[in-house]
């Protein structure tokens, strides 16, 4: 995955006190470049000299932010006064309360395509568990590093396993097992141990390079933030039906009913122009 231009962070943070003149204290909810998770700044959203002035937090309370509300605050950078000065800022959960939103930091995400006769995408799949995905022996290592993860992803939506890496002549091999309908952790497990190709166990055992197996989830997007997420899929070519891409990102869930939904899959770092890439890119990056 390849980045272009000069790059300030995107960072997610939960409001924790109301601040004078449109501004907020919040707590930083994920590591960035400048700021740690759990630093608490008072954040202000810059002035712009000419133009259209972006909301500031004063504007977002009057359309229900509320105190432990999750934002994301674009290019955002420390001050020498210590007040953390961003572009512009965004509410992705209004209540926390309310929707019981979760962090998911460092996953892999790609936007599907939206179905035939709308722009509105309406599905996404997230990998996770990318900082236990090494590998030499899938199924073992799996069962060892990655079954806390699998739960949260049998919890989050239709779950299933990857495994990714190179062969001997450097070709990028990889299977997604699962993913086609609700099962258990047990029943993925079982699914993997039976279907994964035996020539790329094999490859993941004997290459000289770093092999991948991680779970994902496929989930439905949030309508309240579908047209943002439709923006980001159209500003990145996240590929088409089995060609996928995918880009690092902080995803934020929340729940409507009993199912979760993805609110926000924004890039660590926002740029000129981000691309998205290879999964194994994407996991030799984490």
């Amino acid at each position: 995955m390849s980045k272009s231009g000069s790059a300030l962070p995107n960072v997610i943070a939960r409001v924790v006190k109301w601040d004078a003149d449109g501004a907020a204290k919040v707590e930083i909810l994920a590591d960035a470049p400048g700021v740690r998770e759990g630093q608490v700044y008072v954040a202000r959203v810059r002035i712009v000299p000419v133009g259209f002035q972006p909301s500031d937090f004063s504007v977002l309370k009057k359309y229900g932010l509320r105190l432990g509300g999750i934002v994301l605050m674009r290019k955002a950078e420390v001050s020498e006064d210590g007040i953390l000065s961003v572009k512009s800022v965004e509410t992705i959960v209004a209540r926390e309360t309310d929707n019981f939103p979760v962090l998911l930091n460092d996953a892999a995400v790609c936007i599907l395509p939206p179905k035939q006769g709308t722009k509105m995408v309406d599905r996404a799949i997230v990998v996770i568990g990318m900082d236990k995905s090494k590998t030499n022996d899938p199924v073992v290592d799996f069962k060892k590093n990655q079954m806390g993860e699998l739960d949260k992803a049998c919890q989050f939506g239709v779950a299933g396993i990857v495994l990714t890496g190179e062969d001997e002549e450097g070709e990028v091999c990889e299977t997604m097992i699962g993913g086609d309908k609700p099962r258990t952790a047990e029943e993925l497990i079982a699914l993997f141990e039976e279907t994964v190709p035996s020539a790329m166990i094999d490859e993941a055992t004997y290459s000289r390079t770093a092999w991948r197996v991680a779970p994902y989830f496929h989930i439905e997007i949030d309508p309240d933030r579908s047209s943002k997420l439709s923006a980001q899929r159209l500003n990145i070519d996240y590929g088409e039906g089995d060609e996928l891409s995918w880009t690092r990102s902080n995803v934020v869930l929340r729940t409507l009913g009993n199912s979760w939904l993805l609110c926000d899959a924004s890039a660590g770092d926002d740029v000129i122009r981000q691309e998205a890439g290879l999964l194994l890119d994407v996991f030799e990056e984490a």
